[in-house]
This record gives C-alpha cells, structure tokens and sequence, in this order.
C-alpha cells in the first residue's frame, strides 16, 4: 500500500487594510448582483461575470496579485467578520448594569449591514418566552410613548 504524501497548501500573504478597503469598495459596486440569492443559470452566469471583474479591477488596482479563490474567501470572511461583531454589539446594548454604551459599529459595517439587510435578520420566535416577553415590552413602550405625546 502506498502513501500519498502530503502536499501543503501554499500560503499567500496576509491582506492588509488597504486590500481589504479595496475589495470592499469593488464589491460594493456590484453587490445586488453578487449577493443575490437566485440561483438560475442566467443569475449565476451573472454572478461569475461580475466575480471577474472584480478581480480584474483589483488586481489592476493592487499592488499584490490574488485569485479568485483568495478574493471570494476574503469576501466570506469580512461578512462573517461584520455578522459577528454586529452581534457583539446588540448583545453589549442589550446588557444591563449602567455604564457608558458601548461604541457604535464602524462605518464600514453599517453600510455593509444597510446593502446585506437578508444577511443580518435577528430571529424570533414565538415559543420563546423571552421574546414575547421583549415584545410585549416593546408594545407597552409604544403605547406608553403614544399617549404621552397625546397629553403634551
């Protein structure tokens, strides 16, 4: 029996800031198309056309060369970047105790959550206690809130 040896993957260097804005700035520019999620022949044909442009742009534009592979991988790792300290922050918000607020999210993540609205739904679900319980409160503000501004 032979053994296969084992070939590693061959490391590319890190991305820096300025990658990343650039990446970021060409995806931005054809988002609707990249990030939609029908996935018919025409809307892939579409999606693959885009994807090459974006890599021809940027590596016109970088002075580091990357592949398609390391851009889209680049990609999915900034959505899951934002996703998570996105849902760093609602938690902090949501935590009691005084203190200061904890900071906003940075401006590059509110537009990539604004242009992404289907990626960052918070769930609920009706069984769950704590979100009826969080809804109700929500409710009572509201009316609260409503008929205060009725009495001023």
């Amino acid at each position: 029996m032979e053994l296969k040896s084992a070939k590693k993957r061959a490391r590319s260097s890190n991305w820096d800031e300025e990658e990343k804005r650039i990446l970021r700035q060409l995806i931005m520019e054809k988002i609707d198309i990249i990030e939609k999620k029908d996935t018919t022949t025409n809307t892939n044909a579409k999606k693959k056309a885009a994807w090459q442009e974006i890599l021809s742009s940027f590596n016109s534009l970088n002075k580091k060369p990357r592949d398609m592979t390391q851009i889209v991988t680049q990609w999915r790792n900034t959505k899951g970047l934002v996703k998570t300290r996105e849902s760093e922050y609602r938690r902090a918000r949501q935590m009691t105790g005084g203190g200061p607020p904890p900071p906003s999210p940075p401006q590059e993540d509110l537009e990539l959550i604004q242009s992404l609205p289907n990626e960052f739904v918070i769930d609920s679900n009706v069984f769950d206690s704590d979100s009826i319980f969080i809804e109700t409160i929500k409710q009572v503000c509201m009316y609260s809130l409503i008929s205060y501004c009725r009495i001023v």
